[in-house]
């Protein structure tokens, strides 16, 4: 098998010398045919050493003419499979490239979204909105109602971009999921209760105890949220330096189809 290989490699390597030294051997071989007599007069030839040369040279540059045909049409077809899949990778890369760039923006957008959304959450900042141009021990309406609407519309952010996520968006009792709505719902009962005065802003007992409960689920939305983002950065990070295929990617981010 290895000799085998070895002549055939010899051969592609040293095709021209081969074929001139099997052109010059079969002319040898003509030449000694013609000068041997014919034992009988049926192996006489009628054709001229020149005509049967000239017809062994037409034959093998035929011959000739259809290996070159076929080794072209293979190289051909060579360079046509690594145009292809030069084509298709580089369709990958793009793809690719899409992908990180939009996880880029979602990220950059949750961070932003997330601390709006912390800050409008946070026990200092709900004082103050209570308080804003409040009259006579009354919580400030205004400043609730602009607070609220930070909160609700930070929250709805937070949950549109959070729904690209299919670990999230499926898993209703993901820690971060449920950190950030006990925060939500929270902070809305709160600003409800002073809405009605249901609060009364001399009881700083009473105060207190939402404060605290308040602040407490703040620190843990903020913990959640620290480990949400590493985890997305983590990812990212693994699409632009570990030279994934696309297929990979499309593993860790989850984004191919159900079907």
């Amino acid at each position: 098998m290895k000799s085998t290989k070895r002549t055939k490699s010899f051969f592609q390597k040293h095709w021209i010398g081969c074929w001139v030294l099997l052109s010059i051997l079969f002319a040898i071989i003509i030449h000694i045919l013609f000068c041997i007599e014919a034992p009988n007069k049926y192996l006489i030839a009628h054709w001229g050493a020149g005509d049967i040369l000239a017809y062994a040279s037409t034959v093998a540059l035929g011959l000739l003419a259809m290996w070159q045909n076929k080794r072209q049409e293979e190289e051909n077809d060579k360079a046509q499979a690594r145009l292809e899949n030069i084509s298709i990778r580089a369709n990958e890369l793009n793809i690719i490239n899409k992908i990180i760039e939009h996880e880029t923006k979602r990220i950059h957008s949750l961070q932003e979204v997330l601390d709006d959304f912390a800050n409008a959450c946070d026990p200092q900042t709900l004082a103050l909105a209570a308080a804003k141009e409040g009259i006579q021990n009354l919580p400030s309406k205004t400043g609730l109602t602009e607070l609220e609407k930070i909160v609700d519309r930070s929250f709805i952010e937070i949950a549109r971009l959070l729904r690209e996520d299919k670990e999230i968006r499926f898993h209703d009792k993901h820690p971060f999921n449920q950190a950030y709505a006990q925060l939500y719902i929270f902070t809305k009962d709160i600003i409800a209760d002073f809405r009605e005065e249901k609060i009364d802003l001399n009881d700083q007992s009473s105060i207190k105890t939402k404060a605290d409960t308040l602040a407490h689920l703040r620190d843990n939305f903020m913990q959640e949220r620290e480990q949400y983002l590493i985890q997305q950065e983590d990812k990212l990070s693994q699409a632009l330096f570990e030279n994934l295929s696309l297929e990979e990617i499309r593993i860790i981010y989850n984004t191919k189809s159900d079907s």
